[in-house]
């Protein structure tokens, strides 16, 4: 990457890429809230066991955000998150449409799934932020108080309506 130096017009230009990291960590985090409260009826719906609808749905979805958090840290290379974003997305994405499209509904495969989907989604807002403040790292301050601001305007949001 080239060395932007501060005060010049790309410098500037730098900062329009924040409102939309901001958008796309409200709507991811939207989703993440959505998602955890219609699982136990997703799960209803797949003939799973008590178990998993009464909480061993959330149980392994946060476990598997827990890994991919614990995974990631090894990662050393800066110059990928965007790879690394769009490639978690991908598999958001995925992973979702095999839990909710397809007809197996063994209790093994829906927990491999859900282990799946948490490694996938919950990730994403670190990255988000990580993007932020490499994006400008002179400014990663600010840049991450702005970023993890979205947690209490959508709180807000939510309780409005």
């Amino acid at each position: 990457p080239t060395r932007v130096e501060k005060g010049s017009f790309l410098h500037a230009f730098k900062w329009l890429y924040l409102p939309q990291l901001y958008i796309t960590q409200i709507f991811t985090y939207g989703f993440l809230i959505v998602f955890i409260f219609l699982l136990p009826e997703l799960l209803i719906e797949k003939s799973m066991s008590p178990w998993f609808f009464q909480g061993g749905g959330h149980c392994l979805l946060i476990s598997g955000g827990f890994l991919s958090l614990v995974g990631l840290s090894f990662q050393k290379s800066k110059q990928t998150i965007k790879k690394h974003t769009l490639s978690f997305f991908a598999c958001t994405l995925v992973f979702l449409y095999l839990l909710i499209f397809t007809p197996s509904n063994t209790p093994a495969y829906v927990a491999v799934l859900l282990v799946l989907l948490g490694m996938s989604l919950y990730v994403l807002h670190i990255l988000i932020l990580t993007w932020g403040t490499l994006l400008i790292p002179q400014g990663s301050a600010i840049v991450s108080s702005i970023l993890m601001g979205e947690h209490g305007v959508l709180h807000t949001f939510f309780l409005l309506f």
